[in-house]
Order: structure tokens, then C-alpha cells, then sequence
């Protein structure tokens, strides 16, 4: 039996299977077990090692890595002064409107339009809290 599982991060599909197997009054295992997909990104897009490599060789890897601020283009954009850009870069907190959704993950850009840190929105402060520091100034 082929099964398709769409699912989020954590989920125990070998364990998936097990619960199947036993529902069907049976034994289960998988045979393969192959991510398609892991966020926005989808294995169509995927590079093979042995492409990374020729590219290396031919110093060419930039036309095929994603960016960071790419990867994480569903989360929204909070652009920051530059003295809110040196308090996130130090792990402070931010003031900022009510714009997301409480817990959601929001890129900060300094004012250069780079992405500097990803943190996340709590709606009963009002504040984003950084969570991930990428740009060290």
C-alpha cells in the first residue's frame, strides 16, 4: 500500500505506519519513506549532491543557494530604525503596533533592507521579542 502524508514538523510517520498496520488488524513497516516537501520548499527544487559539487567546482553554488530572508518570505517584514535594529541585535524586546498575529514569527530588517533577526510577536505587549540574531554589527 502506497500512502501520501501530508503533516507538520515532528510527526512520527514510522509510527503513523505502526498505528495503520494495527487499526488494519496487521502488521506495518515502510519500505521508503521520502520528504517531498519541507516548508515552501518542494523536492522539484531540491539539488542533487552531485550538482553542488560541479557547481562548487565551477564556483557557481550562489546560483542555486536561497538566501535566508528568501527562505523565510512567508513570514511578514517589520522594518527597523537604527537604533531598534542595535536593541534586537542585543536581544531587547521592540515596541511595535498590533500588525501580527500573537506568536507569529516576523522577519526585522535594519534600514538597509537587510534581514537582521527573526523574532517573534507577542499581542499582549505588543512587542517582538528576537529570536534568532543573523547579522552580528
Amino acid at each position: 500500500m502506497t500512502v501520501r502524508v501530508v503533516c507538520s514538523a515532528g510527526t512520527y510517520v514510522r509510527t503513523l505506519a505502526e498505528d495503520l498496520g494495527t487499526r488494519l488488524g496487521s502488521a506495518a513497516h515502510l519500505a521508503e519513506l521520502r520528504r517531498t516537501r519541507a516548508g515552501n520548499f518542494e523536492i522539484e527544487d531540491a539539488s542533487t549532491l552531485e550538482r553542488l559539487m560541479k557547481l562548487a567546482e565551477a564556483n557557481s553554488l550562489n546560483d542555486v543557494i536561497i538566501s535566508p530572508d528568501d527562505m523565510l518570505s512567508h513570514f511578514p517584514v517589520m522594518q527597523l530604525s537604527v537604533d531598534e535594529a542595535r536593541r534586537v541585535l542585543n536581544g531587547i524586546d521592540i515596541q511595535c503596533g498590533s500588525n501580527f498575529e500573537n506568536q507569529q514569527h516576523v522577519r526585522l530588517h535594519d534600514e538597509g533592507g537587510r534581514l537582521i533577526t527573526v523574532g517573534l510577536y507577542d499581542g499582549t505587549k505588543c512587542t517582538v521579542h528576537p529570536k534568532v540574531v543573523l547579522l552580528n554589527s
